[in-house]
């Protein structure tokens, strides 16, 4: 289904194993065609994409784009945290949003413009909330998984 290998920076199989699988399942449920886990410094972490995408580009556009929504929100409109931004274009939609609010790492996905809206959101929120639960408490604002050291490449 996915040309290009999935990318990983960390060298923890079963961190690797266990974020396939979440993604794996937004992928087959919906209309999802391209994933990208990114740090807040808005380096790749793990990304299914097409060949001719880039997941470098995708990363760090992703995690400035995030920055200026949050800072935008919560600063400037003052509504609080930002829960994720909605691109909607001719020919499908890109969503960002944080894995949790004090977890550094950011989630984008691509879907196709005749999935639901609320279908992918639910999706993704559920995701999310799986994501989250491989990252340690002790250490939420990093990308050290849960009981887990490993070497960033």
């Amino acid at each position: 289904m996915f040309p290009q290998e999935s990318s990983f920076i960390a060298t923890g199989r079963e961190l690797k194993r266990k974020i396939q699988e979440i993604i794996n399942e937004i992928v087959s449920q919906s209309g999802v065609d391209a994933v990208v886990l990114i740090t807040s410094d808005g380096l790749p972490m793990f990304s299914r994409l097409y060949d001719e995408q880039d997941e470098t580009t995708i990363a760090a556009a992703g995690a400035s784009i995030i920055h200026v929504g949050e800072s935008t929100v919560k600063d400037m409109l003052r509504k609080g945290q930002m829960k994720r931004v909605i691109f909607e274009a001719e020919e499908g939609k890109v969503i960002l949003q944080r894995v949790r609010d004090g977890i550094s790492i950011l989630v984008s996905i691509s879907a196709k413009s005749k999935d639901k809206l609320g279908w992918t959101l639910y999706l993704l929120d559920k995701a999310c909330e799986k994501l989250s639960g491989l990252f340690g408490e002790e250490r939420f604002g990093t990308v050290f998984p849960k009981g887990e050291e490993y070497n960033v490449a």
